[in-house]
């Protein structure tokens, strides 16, 4: 009776023992599982590159949207001016926007005349030519010049301080778009062409050929 009490208990711990390793058997499954998930998580992280956004930054033709147009994007060459008494005068140049997005000239001002405006001429129907204020100002693309030249577009000095006689100099301060100005010295020159009249409006007589 004894030993089959003693092979009972014996079976007993066995069972016990058996299911306390099983459960630590599966305890420790668990616990490597989710090790594992949680390191192949941690690996896929570390591995993204970040992003950066730049603002609106290149797409994909290489245009920078994020960069911003300056006068220092402009270069001037061959300013000059016709020769005038009183009254009003003509200046021309070519301006080259070398920058990476338009800009627009708006108007501007000078010391050698009360009042600087942008003009564009068109032909009118007396077989003529006719010029009037530019209405938005002259807009340059990136890679492209403007010619302001006599019987086109051109920046008008109205109500001259003083006289412009040949080989003297003016400066005229352009005003852009986004409120920087560009600064432009014209040579005087005598000339005499381009007799363009002025549209209702502008002043009604003529130019005096600028």
């Amino acid at each position: 009776m004894r030993m089959r009490s003693r092979r009972l208990a014996l079976s007993r711990r066995a069972a016990a023992a058996g299911v306390a390793t099983a459960a630590l058997a599966a305890l420790v499954a668990c616990s490597s599982g989710a090790d594992g998930a949680s390191g192949s998580a941690g690996s896929d992280t570390s591995s993204t590159p970040a992003v950066v956004s730049d603002g609106g930054g290149s797409d994909q033709g290489g245009t920078d949207k994020g960069a911003t147009a300056t006068s220092a994007d402009l270069t001037v060459h061959d300013a000059w001016g016709k020769a005038a008494d009183d009254g009003m005068t003509g200046v021309f140049a070519e301006i080259t926007n070398n920058g990476p997005k338009a800009i627009t000239i708006t108007g501007g001002s000078s010391e050698a005349a009360h009042m600087v405006q942008l003009h564009g001429t068109e032909g009118n129907a007396k077989g003529g030519m006719t010029m009037k204020e530019k209405e938005g100002g002259f807009t340059i693309e990136p890679g492209a010049s403007l010619t302001l030249e006599p019987g086109g577009d051109h920046i008008m000095l109205m109500d001259l301080t003083g006289p412009l006689k040949p080989g003297d100099e003016v400066a005229i301060d352009l005003e852009l778009a986004d409120g920087s100005t560009l600064e432009l010295t014209a040579q005087i020159r005598d000339f005499a062409g381009a007799q363009e009249d002025y549209a209702p409006g502008h002043g009604g007589a003529s130019d005096g050929g600028h």
